[in-house]
């Protein structure tokens, strides 16, 4: 299992897959699922659907095909692994190619007594390409399921844990007016930058004063907020005072909190401003069901291995929230670090890997 695991990790990490540019990695997956006699398909959108097993139930166990791109600071060449110290470097290792190594491994060597469907999608990151929309929300259209599990990182303070849900998200994009007037006489003008500027004062006060949410038993959350980009704009020259300039808020929500909260809050940022207001809201958090079958499954199997059930609530914002407003039973269990997303040498423990693939085998198998 441990060669198997780190062969497939290393393979996909020197496949370039991008959001939007998935097409490789989906036929590599395809094809070694294919050889190896899984029942396998590539849907419309550029997922690859595996089915194992069958009965009145359905588990997905999903994870994303594509990576971000590469930031700087990486000490290695990022797609091409480097396996050094027990643990295997390079672009997606953590997020979340490790997981579809697990995935892959499953895939071939589960005998489970209800349906299983293994998706690994496209564009979780984020493509900027039109057309291209995340995998999951084609793939909930057509198969609904009682159940979901992603694979995303779980390794929470060096521990696989399972993680029980997570934060919403919901961004603002304002557009703060101000009066253009040549820059030598700027008392006469009203500067649109140093408007937002309040706003971004008082989102970062607001930020700083946010405090830890209690989610279950000891495990807490801290919702965040945060301006993640401003536009100023001038005209063609440097002389003009600007009448324009826009202010892009993230704001992740906790347990409690709703699109509602948010727009309050904007509210009071704006006040007096002169402004226009745009939200997106991509979902509230969500948090399994403890009294489902799923979760009991797991913190059985859990206890069986590790003694305790380490618990983790991430903080970003993962596709099972999508499996969840299905009404679908959730949780996330990968082998991935949950703090090296999106970070220059991005690495995961192969041991990590195979203790994942025995929680996963040993949950499914008692579905």
């Amino acid at each position: 299992m441990k060669e198997y695991l780190q062969k497939k990790l290393c393979d996909m990490i020197s496949i370039s897959s991008f959001s939007g540019y998935e097409e490789k990695i989906a036929s590599y997956i395809y094809n070694e699922l294919k050889k190896n006699n899984v029942k396998v398909k590539k849907d419309t959108t550029g997922n690859v659907l595996a089915f194992v097993g069958k009965g009145k139930k359905r588990l997905i166990i999903n994870g994303h095909m594509d990576t971000v791109d590469i930031v700087d600071g990486w000490k290695t060449n990022p797609l091409k692994p480097k396996i050094t110290g027990g643990r295997i470097y390079g672009l997606g290792a953590s997020d979340m190619k490790s997981g579809l190594a697990v995935m892959l491994y499953l895939a071939q060597n589960i005998k489970p007594n209800i349906e299983v469907i293994f998706a690994f999608t496209v564009c979780e990151e984020g493509s900027t390409i039109p057309g291209k929309i995340n995998g999951v929300k084609k793939l909930i259209e057509k198969y609904r399921a009682d159940y979901a599990i992603t694979c995303e990182s779980s390794v929470f303070k060096n521990k696989l844990s399972l993680c029980i849900g997570c934060q919403g998200r919901a961004v603002a994009d304002i557009a703060v007016h101000g009066k253009a007037v040549h820059s030598s006489r700027f008392e006469m003008g009203k500067n649109a930058i140093y408007e937002a500027g309040k706003i971004v004062e008082k989102v970062n006060k607001y930020g700083k004063s946010l405090k830890p949410v209690r989610v279950y038993k000891q495990c807490f959350i801290k919702p965040s907020i945060s301006v993640v980009a401003i536009e100023g704009e001038g005209g063609k020259t440097r002389n003009i005072i600007p009448d324009l300039c826009k202010v892009y808020i993230d704001r992740r929500l906790s347990v409690g909190e709703n699109l509602n909260t948010f727009k309050k809050e904007v509210a009071d940022f704006t006040a007096n401003i002169n402004c226009e207001t745009k939200f997106v809201h991509t979902c509230n958090a969500v948090v399994t069901d403890f009294s489902g079958k799923l979760y009991n499954t797991a913190v059985k199997s859990f206890r069986e291995k590790y003694n305790n059930e380490n618990l983790y609530f991430s903080r970003g914002r993962l596709d099972l929230s999508y499996f969840a407003q299905k009404g679908m039973d959730i949780l996330n269990i990968g082998p991935g670090l949950s703090d090296q997303a999106h970070s220059a040498n991005e690495h995961c423990r192969i041991s990590d890997m195979k203790n994942c693939v025995d929680l996963l085998k040993d949950i499914i198998e008692s579905m």
